[in-house]
C-alpha cells in the first residue's frame, strides 16, 4: 500500500537550496573588507571616513592650502590601516644629478596581494628640495610614491571624510608665496612663510613629546633633539625657534618619529 500523504516537497527544497548556489555573489572587496552588496560599499565608506577625519584633526595629519586641507603621507597610510592595506617600497633609484624616483604599490596584510602601485621623484630641480641631503630626497620620493598608490585607489574615500584628493607631498608646490618671474627679484632672499604655511609651536611640540617618548629620559637632551630634527629634515636650522621650522621640516621629522615609535612598540 503507498502513503498518499508522504511529503512530496523535498525535492522542491533541494532545488531551491541549488538555486541559491547558483545565484551570483554580489559581495564586493574593499581592501580586506568584504560587503555583502555594491550598495552598501558607500555606507561603509562613509563611517570608516567618519572615524578617519576624527583621526586627522587629533593628530593634524594635513596642511591647508588656499583654504584648503591637503593630507599627508600618515593620513592616507592610516585609510590603509583602517582597509587592511599596506604599502610596500618595490625600488628606489638614483637617476641621476641626485634625482631619486621611487616605486610603491599597497598590497593586502592579509595574503599580500597587490591592490594599487604608483611612481615618484624629487630631485634638486625642485626649489624646496635643492638644498636638501641626497637622504632627505630619497626619503621624499618614497613618501610621495606611497601616498600617490593610495590616492589613485582611494582618493573618493579621502573627498567623503572632507579632504582634498590629492596629497599633500603632491600639493607641495603650491605651499608658500606665488613664485615671482621678475628677474630683477633677489630669489636667494629669504621669504617670510604665509599664513597656511607657517608652522605652530603646538605642532613641533607634539613632535617634540613623541620623540621624547621614543627615548629614555637621561637621552632626550635639547642636544640631541637639536641633531636629530636637523638631520632629517635634511637641512640646519635653529630648531628652538618655531618661525624657522618649515612646514616640511616637520613633515619629515613626524615622518621619522612615527617609524620610530613603531619600531619601539615592536
Amino acid at each position: 500500500m503507498h502513503d498518499n500523504h508522504a511529503p512530496q516537497d523535498a525535492p522542491n527544497a533541494l532545488t531551491e537550496v541549488e538555486q541559491q548556489r547558483q545565484l551570483p555573489d554580489t559581495s564586493v572587496q574593499f581592501g580586506t573588507l568584504v560587503i555583502d552588496a555594491p550598495q552598501m560599499v558607500i555606507v561603509r565608506a562613509s563611517e570608516i571616513a567618519g572615524e578617519l577625519a576624527r583621526i586627522i584633526e587629533v593628530k593634524q595629519l594635513y596642511v591647508v592650502i588656499r583654504n584648503r586641507k591637503y593630507v599627508y603621507c600618515e593620513g592616507w597610510t592610516t585609510l590603509g590601516a583602517m582597509l587592511g592595506v599596506v604599502p610596500r617600497e618595490l625600488d628606489t633609484a638614483d637617476v641621476g644629478d641626485g634625482e631619486f624616483v621611487a616605486s610603491v604599490e599597497i598590497v593586502r596584510a592579509s595574503d599580500g596581494l597587490a591592490v594599487g602601485k604608483a611612481s615618484a621623484s624629487c630631485g634638486p630641480d625642485e626649489k624646496d628640495w635643492k638644498g636638501r641631503s641626497r637622504q632627505a630626497r630619497r626619503s621624499m620620493a618614497q613618501t610621495r610614491a606611497t601616498s600617490k598608490a593610495f590616492r589613485l585607489s582611494f582618493s573618493w574615500v579621502m573627498q567623503l571624510a572632507g579632504y582634498q584628493p590629492t596629497p599633500a607631498e603632491e600639493a607641495e608646490g603650491e605651499i608658500g608665496p606665488p613664485r615671482n618671474d621678475n628677474p630683477s627679484h633677489n630669489d636667494s632672499a629669504p621669504k617670510a612663510p604665509t599664513r597656511d604655511d607657517r608652522v605652530t609651536t603646538a605642532e613641533v611640540q607634539a613632535v617634540t613629546a613623541d620623540w621624547k617618548n621614543c627615548l629614555n629620559e637621561s637621552d632626550a637632551t635639547p642636544a640631541a633633539w637639536s641633531a636629530w630634527a636637523t638631520k632629517w629634515a635634511g637641512r640646519e636650522f635653529n630648531v628652538r625657534d618655531v618661525a624657522e621650522w618649515t612646514r616640511e621640516d616637520l613633515r619629515l621629522c613626524r615622518q621619522q618619529v612615527t617609524r620610530e615609535m613603531g619600531s619601539v612598540v615592536e
